[in-house]
């Protein structure tokens, strides 16, 4: 029980990710194969005990997302709808939202106008609707309009999301409907990618289109950009003796 507790204190403090990298995955790992678990009883106590400012703090840690579906969603949306957030504070409470998601699906109905509303907006709103669209299987064909001119959006970290949303929807192709299905294989689509992954300034846009068309065309041969990031060796597990 204080393992569990310690934990969960752990990573609400570390809702801004302060801690390195490799410490959060490894408290991940260890969620991952219930080496301890959240406790969630904390997380609703603090919510009821905390002022506005830190609800807020709490409601946007990955940590709140672990609560039951009854539980999350109440004051999750009792958080995102309160009167005078800014803009990037609302957007900043998806992020536990992204986590309640992965860990039921079986709930994206609710909030998928939600994320199509955030990706119909610009600047960074439309960053992280276009990161969460990848948990849609089907998208209407004005939404998907959005998608295709986000490829060459003026904002680069638009044209990375984009590329990288359809790189995800590649992974789960056998889950799309047809239309989206049609759309990532489409060629103006390809046509699009291609064009940013031989011609886009920005080296980062220029990786993430060449893993779309990679995972788009497998047996095309298509070779890294020039300056793309190399990703880090990973850290070989221990073997328990």
């Amino acid at each position: 029980m204080r393992l569990n507790a310690a934990i969960t204190t752990l990573l609400i403090a570390d809702a801004d990710h302060d801690n390195d990298f490799e410490t959060r995955n490894a408290i991940y790992d260890g969620l991952r194969v219930g080496r301890y678990r959240i406790d969630t009883k904390l997380v609703v106590d603090l919510y009821a005990a905390c002022p506005k400012p830190l609800r807020q703090r709490l409601v946007a840690s990955s940590v709140f997302g672990y609560l039951e579906p009854g539980t999350f969603e109440r004051r999750f949306l009792e958080t995102f709808r309160s009167k005078g957030l800014a803009a990037r504070e609302r957007r900043d409470l998806t992020d536990s939202l992204h986590t309640f998601l992965w860990r039921h699906p079986e709930r994206l109905d609710r909030f998928a106008p939600l994320i199509l509303n955030l990706m119909r907006g610009s600047g960074w709103n439309r960053v992280r609707g276009l990161y969460m669209a990848r948990l849609l299987s089907s998208m209407d064909e004005r939404d998907r309009e959005i998608v295709k001119r986000s490829l060459g959006n003026r904002m680069p970290e638009i044209r990375m999301s984009a590329h990288n949303l359809l790189f995800w929807w590649l992974k789960r192709k056998s889950e799309l409907s047809p239309d989206l299905g049609a759309f990532c294989m489409s060629p103006e689509v390809r046509e699009i990618a291609d064009d940013r992954y031989k011609r886009d300034p920005n080296v980062d846009v220029q990786t993430c289109a060449y893993y779309f068309l990679k995972a788009r065309e497998p047996r095309a041969g298509h070779k890294p950009p020039k300056g793309m990031p190399v990703p880090p060796p990973r850290r070989k597990r221990r073997k328990r003796a």
